[in-house]
């Protein structure tokens, strides 16, 4: 195996977020995956997020698009997350086209759109955490679903001499081995039901490069200094993160934002994308759901198109019945309707609009 071998603890960045870990129970490419390429860390007084004739209320952790503008209330404040992980900040009263706040149209948030079938079988113990994501641990914690009837597991690193046998869903590596940077390693857990075999799952990660490692200690070190507000901190946290493609970070941290009472559309939905980055379609499609229904409320049409869409697509992708195939058909023929209703399309929602037709007659062809 080539790589430094540099053990890590578990990211030192979380611990300083969290106290403790927590294990729970993100241009037109961000648009097409359904997450916006800009978030808002804070507000401060009454900022309105407006486009065409619609506006919404400006909360942390909502996306906003290059086409959105701000409306600033006598003596507001927002703090926004660039693609470009600039962090830029408003404090005059007025309009601001998003555009020109985060001028460049780079983004680091690496979502994998082009998502394929993956075991995410019930009946299999499927790895759940770090599961394709990069880390910064040298010995990860893992967890994966419980297979019913099962009485142990043995979870292995393919290509290594670790192995062990649990009774439950949670063990830590504690091999010889250091494991190495800018490596895959495939973690295989068999279910046994006494001395019987009864079913096999695999998945993996790669811990993150000592390079990247370096540079994102010095940038979550910025965030620290820059915002003492510790719910702000995990939003700044959670775009570093995926800009990394450090997805179980990420979704740690946001689900400790859940836990705090931090609910809103744009975390459920980021949530949603991230369990989708690490082919949990399951897992997205729930959040996907709790977001749509947070739109609904904030009265936000244009996310409301891209929930809509996001949840056809992870639908069909899960579908194994006619039903399912005619709930996903629905979700995409909302998603449309969604769309049709916003003014002033921009170039990227006339080719997301295109897709989702396309993707309809795909799905209505699987409809018997």
């Amino acid at each position: 195996m080539a790589g430094l071998r540099i053990p890590k603890s578990y990211s030192r960045i979380t611990r300083v977020l969290l106290g403790l870990i927590l294990w729970g129970t993100a241009n037109p490419v961000l648009l097409a995956c359904g997450v916006s390429p800009h978030s808002i860390l804070q507000v401060q007084g009454k900022v309105k997020v407006q486009r065409g004739g619609s506006s919404w209320d400006a909360y942390s952790g909502l996306g906003l698009n290059n086409n959105h503008r701000l409306a600033l209330s006598s003596g507001a404040k927002v703090t926004i997350y660039c693609s470009n992980t600039q962090i830029k900040e408003v404090s005059a009263r007025g309009g601001y086209p998003v555009s020109g706040i985060c001028s460049s149209a780079r983004s680091n948030n690496n979502n994998r759109c082009s998502i394929y079938r993956n075991e995410e079988d019930p009946n299999t113990p499927y790895l759940i955490s770090p599961r394709n994501t990069k880390i910064t641990e040298s010995q990860p914690l893992l967890s994966w679903h419980p297979v019913e009837g099962a009485t142990s597991y043995r979870v292995e690193f393919v290509g290594t001499d670790w192995s062990t046998k649990v009774k439950g869903t949670l063990v830590r590596y504690d091999g010889e081995e250091v494991l190495q940077t800018d490596w895959y390693y495939e973690v295989k857990i068999t279910a046994y039901q006494g001395e019987n075999d009864i079913a096999v799952s695999s998945a993996g990660f790669t811990i993150l490069s000592e390079e990247e490692y370096q540079q994102l200690e010095v940038a979550a070190k910025e965030l620290e200094e820059q915002f003492s507000e510790r719910q702000v901190l995990a939003i700044a946290l959670v775009n570093l993160y995926r800009d990394y493609e450090l997805y179980a970070d990420a979704i740690e941290v946001l689900q400790y934002l859940l836990s705090e009472g931090q609910p809103g559309a744009g975390v459920y939905q980021i949530l949603g994308q991230t369990y989708r980055d690490v082919d949990l379609l399951g897992l997205a499609k729930e959040q996907f759901v709790k977001a749509l229904e947070a739109a609904e409320a904030e009265d936000n049409l244009e996310l409301q198109g891209n929930l809509q869409a996001s949840l056809g697509e992870v639908t069909d992708l899960l579908a194994t019945t006619q039903t399912d195939f005619q709930e996903a058909a629905d979700w995409l023929q909302g998603a449309l309707v969604a769309y049709q209703g916003l003014e002033e399309l921009t170039v990227e929602e006339a080719a997301r609009i295109a897709e989702i037709e396309d993707k309809l007659v795909e799905v209505k062809g699987k409809i018997e």
